[in-house]
């Protein structure tokens, strides 16, 4: 441990596991995605904005969102991915998805979400981000947190900004669009001095 934060493993990460109640900030509750939650799921997902913005198959139904659902506990047992389902209080409707993916390298995790359309403009991404963003920081240890946007997305570059992270810049083919090309990227960070 260093200042109380634990020390970032080099290398390939281990198992990761969900914690072991809801994350909550009082108003959200973020945990693991159920089988319950396919409708939710297929209805943000096939979503117009969604679909804009999001690297999904198209179309996107519920053999889709069951798929997305087996590879939850897959990629957090090979040490990749981590993906909550948030909600407005325990046990109820999912109205959004957020997740660390911890494919970045070495002491850098990014951060991803999406709102289904119910929810949109009432400030559920940005807080789930910043109950996300301390969660990792404080359990994981990584240096910094990562949110990758496409520039021309202004509501999830305004998700970024309200959470406190810093715009850095563009990272030109910083990420890639459904086909897999490359495409440029918005760049905030946020560190663990940014959430204190």
């Amino acid at each position: 441990m260093t200042g109380g934060r634990p020390i970032w493993r080099i290398g390939v990460m281990e198992e990761l596991r969900w914690p072991s109640a809801a994350l909550t900030d009082g108003t959200l509750w973020l945990d693991r995605p159920v089988a319950a939650d396919v409708t939710a799921i297929v209805a943000a997902c096939q979503d117009a904005e969604a679909q804009r913005w999001l690297p999904l198959p198209s179309p996107y139904g519920e053999r889709e969102a069951q798929e997305w659902l087996r590879s939850v506990p897959e990629e957090a047992a090979k040490g990749l991915k981590l993906e909550f389902a948030v909600r407005e209080e325990q046990g109820s409707p999912m109205v959004a998805a957020i997740g660390l993916h911890f494919r970045q390298g070495p002491g850098v995790v990014k951060l991803g979400y999406w709102v289904t359309p119910r929810a949109r403009n009432r400030g559920m991404a940005a807080g789930a981000v910043r109950l996300l963003a301390t969660y990792a920081l404080n359990t994981f240890g990584p240096r910094r947190v990562e949110i990758l946007v496409q520039p021309e997305n202004v509501a999830s570059c305004r998700v970024a900004q309200r959470t406190g992270a810093t715009f850095e810049g563009v990272r030109r083919a910083g990420m890639e669009d459904r086909d897999r090309q490359p495409i440029d990227a918005n760049v905030y960070s946020l560190l663990p001095d940014d959430l204190d």
